[in-house]
């Protein structure tokens, strides 16, 4: 409700104490409301300082663990709140909250309580008249309002929600334009200079609010002259009192649940009610319309948000239209900016828009008073909010399985069972004790008593027996903590003995002190060891600085040691008078990061040898290139990196080359965007597949499954509806990464499961979509080089003679198999090197374009000469997950391996002669039906195959 009142009470920045009458004066309401209103912030500034925040020992609001409320007392910020009863009730029947609801049976979310005050008048309550005299309506009241709400998990109220908006509202009298004699209402328009400026109060309030109160998308202001206090019973327009109804008055229809609903709402489901704002006098006929109650304003406008902009879409103002589209001088216009700024009849009105917050029940109060104020005159500038001012205080939180708790932490629980300070005592602060002996071993009293304990001890207090007679000790009197201390400030190596361990250099008879070990380990001839260390702690700052100096002093067998931190690899090259180079790097796995420069290379080394090193190129694409070589030998490598126009690594002209236990990531996308799309509905689901590097990501995604794996059967089935309805407006997949979804979705039903399931369904959607967009990740540039490929993971493709092309039909296949069974058409001359693949995982096996050009070019033409590729290829124990490989060689054979793309299609091999045993292409049950199981393309001149799954796919 809203009162008749003739001005704002008190400015707190007078620091008024109290309200005296002086003899034949006159008492106005506000000195009456200036005396209430400074006797209210003086309690409760004291409250506020005494009691702080919290609910009572005995008689306090408490959530059940039913969820039901306890009805009690409550104080927030000096303000004390009651919410009447003994016994508890629903949410849904709270009195200052109708149409709430009830607490919600599944978490997470906060309950709190929100208190704050609002007007109440004899309209809705008539027992405030007194019928001895006649019904007269006298003093108005305030009520204070207890609300238990709800907001999610991660909100704190107290912190998070706003208590009011913070918009700065300005008025301004005009003085160029025709309005309305403010002191007769029914006179004609006179110039705004000439007529009366009045005397009353006017009044801006929040009406409805769209959206978060600190980014709202639609927002709706009312205003009046009367501070809206003209209200009455709603009857029809002849009932009403005279002069209430004119067409130069807007009118909100109200009720007493309306008038409640002012503030924050984030309870979920639930949307608070406001007051029906008509131009004309139509009372409302909806069933559930709010029609108690009626108000006049002045007028209105109704704004939206897109982006930044704001936009009008209604309003009005004493039966004029408000628009953007007519002159800043006449009446009803509007400018919108990072403000708004209305010509009312009377004001200029200018509200901040941009970046406030606004919350409904918002209201701004500027006294108008014609002695002091004149056409042109600032009524007010700059001023905020005057209210309502919500007040928060966390209840408890409810757990994703409905469980209540009450208290974040013991200073929580103290906050919410504080006693009477006429009953709080000493003992009410106790201390327990944990120590098992010494000072405090059966210590019984308050913590006063204990802290009095511990100010007063000193280090000659405590004993210290003393331990042994040696060393620091031997023949040394003590008796207390302070004398083995003193002792302490002058040790020396030689006083603290040595016992050999596993060092036999050390265990000799005359070694007994530090000091005696130390000398001996300087006397010590050298010669060992790493000697090269690398990094800001070590001899050399770079690899390059390194290899540099070490030549220059004609070492040219170089052993480095890279320090744990980022290291830079650029060209690293044999110079032409170099008698050989050759190269060791180590370094310690994931703590030695190496990022390649744009020219990154190791060219013409003799030996190369690479280990337990992680190379990263995340940022942008970087080759790293191995060109002219001997031997290179890696172990344990790994390199993640973006590789969509290049690759990770690239190996020519070189003579061997091998990996041992070595990961190559190839990214063609700096995230994986289809899963992160697809898992869109859950925040912490999309987010791990922003995580390019495999490592990163199995680290979220062990935390994700372990919440996954903690959710309820409700929780977990939630989860798979959504990921199903994700799925059926997912864009293209494969077989194979729709099958992985498809894995995560039984196991989000399963009645029993844990987090192992997950983070291995997590990872297979992870793998699946990493394949289906990996980038180039090894490129064998041509046949001369013997390699070996030993149980490594590679997700990416290996491309095999050059850069990788198309894959070929199986029409093409089946005329290279034709030309190859008719002597003297097709030729192939392979060179004397071999690949070996072995226990490896990777995508893709691809042959180069110019290769895959040149085949092509050999059919169309029905006869040719193939030549430069491996002599022989030999892959086993592996898997291969992705479809379109491509092998050419003189011999090729595959030895229990795995296809694992479901694609009709798996591959081709073009050879001489291939040999393929206990190799399955994978195939799965998917809808009652086989899916998979494709084929495997030959064409080769002779061909043994044995024990292969299924039969018909080699």
């Amino acid at each position: 409700m809203k009162t008749q009142i003739s001005k704002k009470s008190v400015d707190a920045l007078k620091r008024y104490a109290g309200v005296y009458q002086q003899q034949g004066r006159m008492l106005t309401d506000a000195d009456w409301n200036s005396l209430v209103d400074i006797l209210k912030a003086q309690l409760a500034e004291a409250l506020k300082d005494v009691v702080g925040n919290g609910t009572p020992r005995s008689g306090a609001l408490a959530i059940a663990d039913n969820r039901n409320i306890q009805p009690g007392d409550v104080y927030i910020d000096g303000l004390r709140a009651v919410l009447p009863g003994t016994t508890a009730f629903a949410a849904g029947l709270q009195p200052d909250l109708p149409g709430s609801g009830d607490l919600p049976a599944t978490g997470p979310y906060v309950v709190y309580a929100d208190v704050w005050e609002r007007a109440l008048t004899a309209l809705e309550d008539p027992d405030l008249r007194d019928v001895a005299l006649n019904g007269a309506d006298t003093c108005t009241r305030t009520q204070a309002m207890l609300q238990v709400k709800t907001c999610g998990g991660g909100v704190n109220p107290e912190t998070d929600i706003p208590q009011k908006g913070n918009a700065a509202l300005s008025l301004d009298l005009h003085d160029n334009l025709e309005a309305s004699d403010p002191c007769d209402p029914c006179a004609g328009l006179v110039g705004a200079g000439a007529g009366r400026v009045g005397n009353y109060l006017f009044r801006l309030e929040v009406h409805a609010v769209a959206g978060a109160a600190d980014s709202p998308t639609a927002l709706t202001l009312k205003w009046s002259s009367e501070n809206g206090a003209e209200q009455f019973s709603a009857q029809a327009e002849g009932l009403m009192p005279p002069g209430f109804v004119n067409a130069r008055f807007l009118y909100e229809f109200f009720d007493s649940t309306t008038e409640k609903h002012a503030g924050v709402h984030l309870t979920s489901g639930f949307s608070p009610r406001a007051g029906i704002l008509n131009t004309t006098y139509a009372i409302p006929d909806g069933v559930s319309d709010p029609k108690a109650f009626v108000r006049r304003w002045d007028g209105y406008c109704e704004l939206s948000r897109s982006g930044s902009s704001w936009t009008l879409v209604d309003g009005w103002d004493k039966g004029v239209d408000l628009s953007t589209g007519i002159s800043s001088t006449q009446p009803g216009y509007v400018a919108l900016g990072p403000g708004l700024t209305v010509n009312l009849e009377a004001f200029r009105m200018n509200l901040e828009l941009s970046g406030r917050t606004f919350v409904v029940g918002d209201y701004w109060l500027a006294a108008v008073r014609e002695a002091v104020h004149t056409a042109g005159s600032a009524v007010c500038s700059g001023t905020l909010p005057d209210g309502i001012d919500h007040h928060f205080l966390r209840l408890a939180g409810v757990a994703a399985d409905g469980t209540v708790t009450r208290h974040v932490d013991d200073a929580d629980r103290r906050r919410h069972s504080f006693p009477p300070l006429t009953d709080l005592h000493a003992h009410d602060i106790d201390y327990q004790t944990g120590c098992t002996q010494g000072l405090f071993l059966n210590f019984e009293g308050t913590v006063k008593q204990a802290l009095d304990t511990i100010c007063s001890i000193q280090a000659e207090h405590v004993g210290y027996p003393k331990p042994c007679n040696t060393s620091l000790y031997r023949g040394q009197p003590i008796a207390t903590v302070a004398d083995a201390l003193g002792l302490l400030c002058d040790i020396r190596a030689r006083h603290v003995a040595y016992t050999p361990g596993a060092c036999a250099f050390l265990n000799q008879p005359n070694i007994e002190t530090v000091q005696d070990a130390i000398d001996a380990l300087c006397q010590r001839p050298a010669g060992g060891g790493c000697k090269v260390t690398i990094g800001p702690d070590g001899q050399f700052p770079s690899i390059a600085a390194a290899v540099k100096a070490l030549t220059a002093q004609g070492i040219f067998d170089i052993c480095l040691c890279l320090l744990r931190g980022e290291h830079a690899l650029e060209r690293v090259e044999k110079e032409k008078d170099f008698p050989h180079l050759n190269l060791s790097l180590t370094g310690c796995g994931p703590g030695t990061r190496i990022q390649p420069s744009g020219s990154a290379a190791f060219i013409g080394i003799d030996v190369l040898h690479l280990a337990d090193l992680w190379v990263v190129s995340l940022a942008q694409e970087r080759l790293v290139a191995i060109s002219g070589c001997g031997v290179v030998d890696l172990d344990r490598v790994h390199h993640v990196g973006m590789a969509a126009e290049t690759v990770l690594l690239a190996v020519s002209g070189t003579a061997a080359f091998s990996m041992n236990h070595c990961t190559l990531e190839a990214h063609a996308k700096a995230e994986l965007s289809i899963p992160a799309a697809i898992f869109a509905f859950d925040a912490d689901l999309a987010a791990l597949f922003a995580h390019p590097e495999r490592r990163t990501f199995l680290a979220a995604a062990g935390l994700e499954a372990q919440r996954l794996a903690k959710l309820n059967a409700n929780g977990r089935r939630k989860i798979a509806e959504q990921l199903q309805a994700a799925l059926e407006t997912a864009g293209k997949l494969s077989r194979n990464e729709r099958l992985s979804y498809e894995r995560l979705l039984q196991v989000l039903v399963l009645s029993e499961t844990g987090k192992t399931h997950f983070l291995d369904a997590l990872g297979d959607i992870r793998d699946q979509a990493h394949h289906a967009t990996a980038g180039g990740a090894l490129l064998l540039a041509d046949a001369l080089a013997r390699v070996s490929i030993l149980n490594s993971r590679i997700y990416g493709q290996v491309s095999l003679y050059g850069a990788s092309g198309d894959s070929l039909s199986e029409e093409e296949i089946k005329q290279l198999q034709q030309m190859l069974a008719s002597a003297g058409v097709l030729t192939l001359v392979a060179q004397a090197a071999d690949l070996s693949i072995q226990g490896t995982m990777l995508t893709r096996l691809a042959l180069a374009s110019e290769r895959v050009d040149e085949i092509r070019q050999i059919i169309e033409a029905g006869k040719g000469v193939l030549t430069d590729f491996y002599k022989a290829i030999l892959i086993s124990d592996s898997m291969i997950a992705w479809n379109g490989n491509l092998l050419l060689s003189a011999d090729v054979t595959l030895d229990g391996n795995t296809m694992e793309s479901l694609h009709t299609i798996v591959g081709s091999v073009i050879a001489e002669t291939v040999v393929y045993s206990g190799n399955r292409v994978q195939r799965r049950i998917r809808n009652n039906e086989w899916v998979g199981g494709g084929r495997l393309l030959t064409a080769a001149r002779d061909a043994v195959k044995a024990a292969n799954m299924p039969e018909g796919s080699w």
